[in-house]
């Protein structure tokens, strides 16, 4: 997202939230809404809640932005690779995976962009041992690189060093953790189901060329038995992006 439309998100959001709360100190907590918790309930307005649901999703069509999302399948990462020692380039950390494979596939959108344009990394702060140790897994990326995407790349495409924030108010954050649940549903259930907002998220995945090597926003680690699913998929987005 660039910093034109976060600020234009902002502001639309903040409008949002006066109209169903009348105050902007409410954050889009992705739990909350789905299990309609707190004041997502709606005091058991049906309708309101429908009428909620709408006008969000209209507000993210509204926002320009792309998606990225990362699904590692621990056990199956714990039994082919971390049992086996079967890639030595991998990180261990699981956390720290999900920022290689997001990044090697956010410096592949960048650099195929029409506009140049140098990334930046935010990541919602969890606390400051484990900010720490995502800061690191970032230096080390634009450092030494990766078996794919070497260092010069990082450096070309990537701000050292990200920014952290915390959920409060109006922020492009909360989109993430819609996007994050939904990857994290349809990774469970090994592209099974269909989560809330995926028929949208299909139309903003990043995908280049044939999705392959890279160049598709949506990745699985490791895909194994679900790659035919995670094929299918791919295809779905290349559609959804081609009819938009």
């Amino acid at each position: 997202m660039t910093s034109e439309a976060a600020e234009n998100y902002i502001q639309a959001a903040d409008e949002l939230k006066k109209k169903f709360f009348g105050r902007t100190a409410v954050v889009f907590h992705e739990p909350f809404m789905r299990k309609r918790d707190k004041e997502f309930y709606f005091a058991g307005n049906v309708m309101r809640q429908q009428q909620f649901d709408r006008e969000l999703l209209q507000l993210l069509r509204d926002t320009p932005f792309v998606v990225f999302g990362v699904g590692i399948r621990k056990q199956e990462f714990k039994r082919l690779f971390l049992d086996t020692g079967a890639d030595q380039y991998l990180p261990q950390p699981v956390y720290d995976l999900a920022i290689m494979l997001m990044l090697e596939r956010y410096v592949r959108y960048l650099a195929q962009d029409q506009v140049r344009q140098i990334g930046r990394v935010h990541l919602e702060s969890i606390g400051a041992r484990e900010d720490a140790e995502h800061q690191a897994a970032l230096s080390d990326l634009l450092v030494h690189g990766t078996q794919f995407v070497s260092q010069r790349v990082f450096q070309s495409w990537v701000v050292p060093g990200c920014t952290f924030t915390t959920k409060s108010g109006s922020h492009p954050s909360e989109i993430s953790d819609l996007v994050a649940r939904d990857v994290f549903e349809w990774t469970r259930s090994a592209g099974t189901t269909e989560p809330k907002f995926w028929p949208f998220l299909t139309e903003r995945f990043f995908y280049a060329n044939d999705g392959r090597f890279g160049d598709c926003g949506l990745k699985v680690f490791p895909a194994a038995e679900m790659e035919q699913k995670l094929e299918s998929t791919r295809n779905s987005i290349k559609a959804a992006q081609q009819q938009n």
